[in-house]
């Protein structure tokens, strides 16, 4: 149906986080998602089990998140996946002056033997731009999925606020449908975090995306009243991100 037909369609097992109800395929998938060499490009990375994945946005002056694509890897080392990646960045999007970028918090964790970690060569191949990409969490995954949500039932000056281009087909099909809800059970008949699956890792990095760069979020690190008295340093395990 999507070649002959033009149509979009995604079904999954479980109740979509986004889904047809929010996702209009007429408004947001878009071939004007294209890059705008006046803003940054953003680089969001999920490291995934055997699924790593990079999205590349953007930001515009209005707010208006566009999604310029994506890739995803298959049983793949991070040194060739970045490789490929980067490579594919400059077939697609071209010269880039500017980049901000993101990375799940896992990222950062080592693997047997190895020294170099997923962050460390993510970091290597954004050098020529001197940008490290930033980790952790300042806000809960269900705050940013609702932040998320919120993209695809508002306009910013008579334009979604949220929209794909065409080749970001893993990405569309996870709004669509393929991005879920875990199954309820007795203990929780009201599941509020995603199931891990194929799409839970494309659709985290749009929540990195939200996080670390959408309007007022990372302000929430700065709420409450100031106090300045000295404190005593504080040693606790961080737990990776999603």
């Amino acid at each position: 149906h999507r070649l002959i037909e033009g149509k979009w369609g995604m079904t999954a097992k479980g109740d979509p986080i986004i889904g047809p109800a929010l996702f209009n395929p007429d408004l947001h998938i878009s071939e004007k998602a294209v890059f705008d060499p006046l803003y940054p490009l953003i680089l969001s990375y999920d490291p995934g089990m055997k699924h790593p994945c990079l999205t590349w946005a953007q930001i515009d002056s209005d707010n208006q998140l566009r999604i310029l694509d994506v890739m995803l890897g298959v049983e793949i080392d991070a040194d060739s996946f970045f490789w490929a990646a980067f490579g594919r960045q400059k077939e697609y999007i071209g010269a880039v002056k500017e980049i901000r970028a993101c990375a799940d918090k896992a990222s950062e964790q080592r693997h047997g033997s190895s020294t170099r970690t997923e962050f460390d060569i993510f970091r290597e191949h954004l050098r020529p731009w001197d940008v490290t990409p930033i980790t952790g969490v300042v806000a809960s995954k269900q705050f940013l999925i609702q932040r998320l949500a919120s993209r695809f039932t508002r306009l910013v000056r008579g334009r979604p606020a949220i929209v794909f281009q065409p080749r970001c087909e893993y990405l569309i099909e996870a709004m669509l449908g393929g991005w879920v809800w875990r199954a309820p059970t007795d203990l929780r008949p009201t599941p509020n975090t995603p199931q891990d699956n194929y799409y839970s890792h494309g659709s985290d990095t749009l929540l990195y995306i939200e996080q670390n760069f959408g309007p007022g979020i990372r302000a929430i690190e700065k709420l409450g009243p100031r106090d300045d008295r000295p404190r005593a340093p504080r040693h606790r395990a961080t737990s990776a991100g999603y």
